[in-house]
């Protein structure tokens, strides 16, 4: 286990090569964090953060996120940044101010107090201006993807293995998760959803060992047979 540099909350770390700041807990060896240069949430594993080296990572970080938009993505997001950053500075966004802004900008009311939350939980970074396309649809989640990674992370950690932990409580456990980053939980059903669509036997083996496994399909196959 890494023990060797910070990780205190709002310690700079490094996560996939990227510089990434440590937002939250989510359990003992689970992490929400949040890159540095995107303003983009992740959830990591302690095994997968690393120190920073030295300065220079820094420099080489911020060109590396630069160029993650477009040239014409990054300067829509400069001009909604300029008319932004002013309304955020505001402890309350009168209606009539937020009008204004979304008719310059050609957005709804609504996506401007959007871009206002966004702009104050990234600490102001530009990228956190970029236009962002919804997943959302018939057939797909729309779940902000930070949420289906707390999902993901806790199932494979508590429903996946041999604790062999119901549903209910992989749920509760999501809520606490999600609750702790300050992010909206899922509802228990959605958390039910995700796990009962997951590959029987492969659960099986996570949950029983691959003998038990083996077991209980060579015992489901005889009274197939049988029947």
């Amino acid at each position: 286990m890494k023990n060797d540099f910070s990780l205190s909350l709002g310690a700079e770390v490094l996560y996939q090569g990227n510089l990434h700041i440590i937002k939250a807990y989510l359990s003992l060896t689970t992490f929400l964090l949040i890159d540095k240069v995107t303003g983009l949430e992740i959830v990591a594993d302690l095994n997968a953060i690393a120190p920073i080296k030295d300065e220079a990572s820094n420099v080489t970080l911020i060109e590396n996120g630069i160029v993650r938009l477009s040239h014409d993505a990054w300067q829509e997001a400069e001009r909604r940044a300029s008319l932004i950053r002013p309304l955020a500075a505001m402890t309350i966004v009168p209606a009539v101010i937020a009008n204004e802004v979304a008719a310059i900008l050609g957005v709804s009311s609504r996506t401007v107090y959007t871009l206002i939350q966004r702009f104050r939980e990234s600490g102001g970074l530009l990228t956190s201006m970029a236009s962002t396309v919804s997943s959302g649809g018939r057939g797909k989640s729309r779940l902000p993807s930070i949420v289906e990674q707390i999902i993901t992370a806790t199932i494979a950690e508590m429903y996946l293995s041999k604790q062999k932990r119901s549903a209910e409580d992989v749920a509760q456990e999501v809520r606490r998760r999600c609750v702790h980053a300050k992010l909206v939980p899922p509802s228990f059903n959605t958390v039910r959803n995700r796990i009962r669509s997951l590959n029987k036997k492969d659960t099986m083996k996570q949950r029983e060992g691959r003998k038990q496994c083996h077991q209980e399909v060579g015992r489901s196959r005889r009274q197939f047979s049988c029947g």
